[in-house]
């Protein structure tokens, strides 16, 4: 049932929602960054559903600020514990 949901979520993402949804968490991404994780959410949601992301992790921690990737990593966890249990 979740991949459906998150499936036409990510359908329907924008660039402004991730920047959006940054700003709502207290931080602030450059344009690059969004670029970034639009094309990793586009690519890869399966992975952060249902798989290992920790490859996808550790490219987007050498792509990323390093108080975005640790605010986005704790971001993922808390949500995926929440919602996948």
């Amino acid at each position: 049932m979740y991949e459906f949901i998150v499936r036409e979520y990510v359908n329907r993402l924008t660039d402004q929602d991730i920047k959006n949804y940054a700003l709502s968490h207290g931080f602030e991404l450059t344009d690059e960054e969004i670029t970034i994780l639009y094309k990793t959410a586009k690519e890869h949601w399966r992975i952060f559903l249902k798989g290992d992301p920790t490859p996808i992790l550790n490219k987007l921690q050498t792509e990323l600020q390093p108080n975005v990737f640790e605010a986005l990593v704790t971001l993922y966890y808390e949500t995926k514990k929440k919602f996948l249990k």
